[in-house]
């Protein structure tokens, strides 16, 4: 119980910046759960391909925390996998988001040849860790031929490729996010030292959450 006149505190949980400016009106200096959302399709995962669904329902619902799923294709929902990831300062690349990439590069026939030498339990292991998907050698690829060792090789520079492609389009997709914003994060803090929106609360506040994001 509270004596008249006590303070009383609220918490407002786990909320990003971007959302408490716009349910509550205020944007905290230093808030541990702020962060940016990051929403994208699957193309390749379609009701048509039910395999590739159920991998990347795997890897997305791991961490239900930075993954929400937006669409998960059926019968009554033709369109791809849609999903949104929440990329915090504690995680700006968290695993749902490394592993959805991955399988998003890997067409059909390459992804059945990546269960089959992998197998199931490893490649759900990699995909829940985030963990590229790349074939390596095993015991038994020591007593192969030297044939089977040259097929063995150009899988491996293949995946290889894939795992830079995969990287490589995630580092666009942040390019992109980055030239979105009309200022630099420099620029922004050099205006709020300068006094920019000084008496201006709603400037100060928009500034201050480019800022943490």
């Amino acid at each position: 119980a509270c004596r008249a006149g006590e303070q009383v505190f609220i918490s407002y949980g786990t909320k990003p910046s971007a959302e408490l400016l716009l349910g509550w009106g205020f944007v905290p200096a230093d808030n541990p759960h702020s962060a940016v959302e990051l929403e994208f399709t699957l193309d390749r995962a379609t009701a048509a391909d039910p395999d590739r669904i159920s991998l990347c329902l795997l890897a997305a619902q791991a961490a239900p925390r930075s993954c929400e799923l937006l669409r998960i294709p059926g019968a009554t929902e033709p369109g791809p996998l849609a999903v949104r990831i929440l990329l915090t300062e504690a995680q700006p690349l968290p695993a749902p988001l490394l592993s959805l990439s991955r399988l998003e590069k890997l067409r059909p026939a390459e992804l059945v040849a990546l269960r089959a030498y992998l197998g199931d339990v490893e490649i759900n292991r990699r995909l829940v860790a985030g963990e590229p998907l790349i074939f390596e050698a095993r015991g038994k690829d020591e007593d192969r031929s030297e044939q089977d060792s040259d097929e063995l090789q150009q899988k491996r520079a293949f995946f290889a490729q894939m795992e830079a492609r995969a990287v490589g389009d995630l580092v666009g997709i942040f390019k992109a996010l980055l030239a979105g914003y009309p200022t630099t994060l420099e620029e922004d803090q050099r205006k709020l030292a300068d006094g920019f929106g000084q008496g201006e609360p709603p400037i100060i506040m928009a500034l201050t959450l480019r800022m943490v994001e």
